[in-house]
């Protein structure tokens, strides 16, 4: 499913191994979750569902390391309304990232 045509298919599988599956397949998951959250290679409600499922796995500092940092924070398709979305939920994670 990690290899699934559909991005949003993709987020949710890595979510759900992220969350459920075995210890050793949490960090390609984590890492799948990371690259599929960048507006500039998806789309902004990809990239937010991507967000949210990486909220939801709780990862740490290590697993995420530094790749939220420099991460598309507007996707310009999609009106002003959306555009906090992405920002919001990056600071959320940063904030709560465990050592």
């Amino acid at each position: 499913m990690l290899i699934d045509p559909s991005p949003y298919v993709r987020t949710l599988a890595a979510e759900t191994v992220a969350r459920y599956g075995e210890k050793n397949d949490r960090m390609s998951a984590i890492s799948a979750l990371v690259d599929l959250s960048n507006a500039d290679r998806h789309n902004l409600f990809v990239a937010v569902l991507a967000l949210n499922s990486l909220d939801w796995a709780t990862p740490t500092k290590a697993e995420v390391g530094d790749g939220l940092k420099g991460m598309a924070t507007r996707d310009n398709q999609f009106g002003e309304r959306y555009q906090s979305y992405l920002p919001r939920l990056a600071e959320r994670i940063e904030s709560i990232l465990k050592e």
